[in-house]
């Protein structure tokens, strides 16, 4: 394979694990999280917490096109659920994630998978699933 293989090889590689980022940010915040622990939780805000700074903006979402169509609603359905979720950043942001202003960016997050045409899966199940890195 030549240079330009590799590197288009290894392109497609690193944008297919970006887009199962972007599915567990959104399976994430889709997800009643009363009932995880406080690993499981912070392990969540680790997923979220600067990640979504450089994978939800409209230049990058419209990049990885082939594995995630985002079109205009879900766009600005993302970078709004995006602003909330910063607004949420904090020392301990973790203990919000089981508070009742959690609802609404469940709710959010629902809208976006329904715009996506993505079935919700449970975060932990589609990380063990899904989230094995090949960049070879």
């Amino acid at each position: 394979m030549t240079k330009i293989g590799n590197k288009s090889s290894k392109e497609f590689k690193i944008k297919r694990y970006h887009s199962d980022e972007i599915r567990l940010m959104l399976f994430i915040c889709a997800t009643d999280l009363t009932d995880y622990n406080r690993d499981d939780l912070i392990i969540f805000t680790e997923c979220i917490e600067g990640r979504i700074e450089v994978l939800w903006t409209t230049e990058y979402l419209n990049s990885i096109h082939e594995f995630i169509y985002v079109g205009n609603l879900a766009m600005k359905k993302f970078l709004e659920l995006k602003t909330i979720l910063q607004g949420q950043y904090s020392s301990q942001w973790h203990k919000k994630m089981t508070s009742s202003s959690w609802t609404d960016i469940i709710k959010l997050s629902h809208e976006i998978l329904g715009l996506l045409k993505l079935e919700y899966q449970e975060p932990i199940s589609f990380m063990d699933n899904n989230l094995e890195v090949d960049w070879t």
